[in-house]
């Protein structure tokens, strides 16, 4: 991936560029992960699907959706309906409902949730109402947990006076399910644009009541402003929210004071800064924010020029797996890259305040997943990367000082082409935590690997060498309490656990590799037979509690393909898992099926007859007992799926996924 890096074994993902709490406008960011899980019990077939219909030339549309979610622990049945109504040409109506019902172990899934919006627009009016309620227990553990429990009502308006004015205006009213506390919250603001500048003035309400009947309440006049300098390319910016006769009880509205200024260093890149300061009757706040900002053209993503290497062997997403996208470019081989995040609490009430919604953090230095309202901190990233003509290095340090804990990080990457064929790459990544009850951790990985595809010859290698560290010390020994995910170590007292895995993978063509094999679909080359053999080794030893324990574990793989037509193949595969400690054996076999739908493209269809899983080596095979599909893609800054390369720095990309191992990946 090049955005990110996950282990599904030890159940961590490592971004590539650091994420900051809030955006420059103080809003608060959410990572959303979809995510499977693997366990033990049964297997259980689980389905959903739709069924829609529209009518009168398309104005109506409605849909009925049913979801069945079933694990061993229980359950759960969905159910729902949605109508969209377009009443207007202007205006549409939209109508959702769904109930659920069932158990995931202690939890029950019962409850229905509802939505209604109308939408309109035309050339000066705008406007938005909606009426929208989730029970606490509705839903397949899929949904916004930032809206379960809790019902909304309001509407939301804009009118244009005209090219420069325009008149906005927001009301709702939010009610906690659970805890029962309601908001009522309104906003009006009036806002004049020119070319160069923007101004506006408006006021806020916000009436926070709890279910014993006491009441916080915000009144504040709001002010703001912004300009233009340097032809553009400065900006800075100015907000104020004061509050009016001493009114500002809301925790999510205290009096809020903000200053910023964006930087165009080029027509892609920003470099931001944002200072805010809140005074409220329950919390006192000091927030920073500095950075780069990358902005990409509309439907397309930005990569910077940085990482458009002409190392052939490896092209863009290797140097994304092996480095970070830096944003900041000086001349033609440096990038550079740096974010500051710092949150204070200058003062905070002795007695917990009322939040409306425990699912989102305080507007005033709010964070989730801690057990409290906020958190001090403050986080430093800086990276670098410097690009040669056959040789890449990158790296980035950072770190973040809490009160809940410290933590500091280090990533480096180097890649190299030595000829057309022939590269290698090395990586290493260290990750310390420091908690404030007394645990630490460090979590390390290096790697090596080593790629030999030339031209013309009929043999290829990959080989790849890794180092892998996860130490603990002062654990607490509770379940899920690892300090790099649920599955780093999580044991009482100390521990480490030490690891050196080694993956090469041999591959023979029946026809040498020509340079009219680098062009068109590598997928489909009608080499007729592919034989591949595949040894990786580990090396494991730990220590708990002051007792060493090692053992050397080792996988031996074999494949044959054969190309019955250019577009389909079959094939057979096998692998055993040998521990040598325990003279234990575990195979794994089967047949595959490949299928070249396109240029590009690799569908293959295998199953093993029987099988085995580990961790350190499930990157390279496939071993799992049962049927297996996988999809795979060439991708690169040439071409698209089904295109051909004509660009010279094309003619050395011969990564193909047909070869059976990814070991040097």
């Amino acid at each position: 991936h090049i955005d990110y890096d996950i282990d599904y074994a030890a159940g961590t993902l490592f971004f590539r560029e650091p994420i900051l709490s809030r955006d420059f406008n103080f809003n608060p960011n959410f990572i959303v992960a979809q995510y499977e899980t693997f366990n033990a019990g049964d297997k259980e077939l689980n389905a959903g699907g739709r069924v829609g219909t529209q009518f009168l030339d398309g104005k109506v549309q409605a849909g009925v959706s049913v979801i069945r979610d079933e694990v061993n622990f229980g359950t759960t049945d969905l159910g729902g309906v949605d109508v969209k109504v377009k009443v207007a040409p202007n205006t549409e109506v939209r109508v959702e409902a769904a109930k659920s019902g069932g158990q995931a172990a202690q939890l029950e899934r019962d409850g229905s949730a509802y939505l209604a919006e109308i939408e309109h627009h035309d050339g000066n009016f705008d406007a938005l109402a909606y009426v929208r309620r989730q029970a606490p227990g509705f839903g397949v553990n899929q949904q916004n947990i930032v809206e379960s429990g809790t019902f909304k009502a309001g509407a939301d308006a804009q009118y244009k006076l005209d090219q420069h004015t325009a008149l906005q205006g927001q009301a709702y009213r939010q009610e906690n399910l659970v805890s029962r506390a309601t908001r009522d919250a309104g906003t009006a603001q009036l806002e004049y644009r020119e070319d160069l500048w923007s101004a506006r003035v408006g006021a806020l309400f916000a009436h926070d009541e709890a279910i014993t009947g006491e009441t916080f309440e915000s009144r504040q006049a709001t002010l703001g402003a912004s300009r233009y300098f340097l032809d553009k390319k400065l900006e800075v910016n100015a907000q104020a929210d004061i509050s009016l006769g001493g009114k500002n009880d809301s925790v999510d509205f205290p009096s809020r004071y903000t200053v910023g200024a964006a930087y165009a260093i080029s027509e892609g890149l920003r470099l931001l800064a944002a200072q805010e300061f809140t005074d409220g009757d329950q919390f006192d706040t000091a927030t920073t924010r500095f950075g780069f900002q990358a902005v990409p053209w509309k439907n397309a993503k930005l990569t910077s020029t940085l990482n458009q290497s002409h190392i052939s062997e490896y092209g863009p997403r290797t140097f994304g797996l092996f480095g970070l996208t830096q944003s900041f470019l000086v001349g033609e081989r440096w990038g550079f890259d740096a974010s500051v995040d710092t949150s204070r609490t200058l003062d905070e009430p002795s007695n917990p305040p009322l939040v409306i919604n425990q699912n989102q953090p305080i507007a005033s230095g709010g964070v989730l997943g801690n057990g409290a309202l906020t958190e001090d901190f403050t986080a430093l990233s800086g990276g670098a990367t410097y690009r040669a003509e056959l040789w890449t290095w990158t790296g980035r340090a950072e770190t973040r000082n809490g009160e809940i804990s410290d933590r500091h990080g280090l990533t480096t990457g180097f890649l190299r082409q030595a000829r057309a064929g022939v590269a290698f790459a090395a990586s290493g990544q260290a990750f310390i935590v420091e908690q404030a009850n007394g645990s630490e951790g460090l979590l390390a990985n290096a790697a090596l690997s080593w790629a030999y595809r030339p031209l013309g010859r009929k043999w290829s290698l990959l080989d790849k060498l890794e180092f892998r560290l996860d130490q603990l010390q002062n654990g607490n020994g509770a379940v899920g309490s690892g300090l790099f995910g649920n599955n780093s170590l999580a044991v009482s007292g100390d521990a480490k656990s030490r690891r050196f895995i080694n993956n090469i993978a041999l591959n023979r063509v029946s026809s040498a590799w020509r340079e009219a094999d680098t062009q068109g679909n590598l997928f489909a080359l009608n080499q007729r037979n592919q034989y591949s053999l595949y040894y990786g080794s580990k090396y494991v030893f730990d220590q708990f509690d002051g007792a060493d324990y090692t053992g050397y574990t080792d996988l031996s793989g074999a494949e044959l393909r054969y190309d019955i037509t250019r577009k389909i193949d079959i094939g057979m595969r096998g692998s055993v898992l040998h521990v040598w400690s325990l003279d234990n054996y575990q195979y794994s076999a089967g047949p595959v099926v490949g299928f070249s739908p396109m240029d590009n493209a690799w569908i293959s269809v295998g199953y093993n007859i029987n099988g085995f899983r580990d961790r350190d080596f499930e990157a390279a095979h496939y071993t799992a007992q049962g049927p297996y599909f996988t999809l795979r893609f060439k991708f690169d800054q040439l071409s698209g799926i089904g295109g051909s390369k004509s660009h010279p720095q094309a003619r050395d990309s011969r990564n193909t996924a047909r070869e059976s191992s990814r070991a040097a990946q």
